[in-house]
Formats: C-alpha cells, structure tokens, sequence
C-alpha cells in the first residue's frame, strides 16, 4: 500500500495527462497552420503518436509494480522501477514540447510576410 500511494505514481499520471494535453493543442495549432503539407502532419502526428505510446507504456509499467502482489520483488526494487519511469515520462515530455518547438521553428522560416510571422508567433506563444 506504501506503494500504491507514492507520490511518484500521481506525478507520472498528472505528466501524462500533460503529454496528452500538450498533443491536443499542438495538433489543433498544426491544423490550423498552412505552412505544412498534409504529409508533413502526418509525420508530426506519427511522431506524437509514438511518444505518447512509450511514454503510455511506462505508466503502464508503473501501474503493474504498483498494484500487482504477484510481481515477487522487494519495496526498493518497486521505487526504482517507478523511479526510472518518472524519469522516462519527464523525456517523453521533452522531447513532445521539444518537437513542437521546432515545428513552430520550421513555420516560423516558412512565413513569407512580417503578418504572417506575427501570427505564427502568436499560434505558438513564441516571443
């Protein structure tokens, strides 16, 4: 039980509420930008799309160490586990913010007027 309540578990569970949500709003942004082909979305959702399922997989993972009583392993060993997917799931986060970043990079060098970089800056809050 000391498990199931660790804070660790409610910290990946609200990342991975945030990975969702940082994809929702990229992709409507994406949808909503002319600067991409609809190939090159495809590719972007491909790329969320995989780092929201390894990052699912961690959580997952996190999920069986903590309520299963048939994984025959100690209370450490169970932290670590959940530890280290802490971890994974803070990249996932990265690397999804990171990506987004640079899309709105590529739209941004993609602008063919002052307005319409204004507005690509204001879609994406770049400053």
């Amino acid at each position: 039980s000391a498990i199931a309540s660790y804070r660790r578990i409610s910290d990946i569970v609200q990342l991975q509420r945030a990975i969702v949500e940082e994809y929702r709003r990229a992709f409507s942004l994406l949808r909503q930008d002319r600067h991409f082909t609809p190939d090159e979305i495809d590719h972007i959702c491909t790329v969320y799309s995989n780092i929201i399922a390894e990052s699912l997989k961690n959580v997952d993972d996190v999920l069986a160490v903590a309520n299963s009583s048939t994984v025959q392993m100690n209370d450490a060993e169970r932290l670590k586990i959940i530890d280290d997917a802490a971890l994974r799931v803070e990249e996932h986060y990265s690397a999804l913010r990171r990506f987004t970043r640079r899309a709105a990079g590529v739209s941004l060098e993609r602008a063919t007027t002052k307005r319409d970089a204004e507005k690509i800056k204001e879609m994406y809050g770049i400053q």
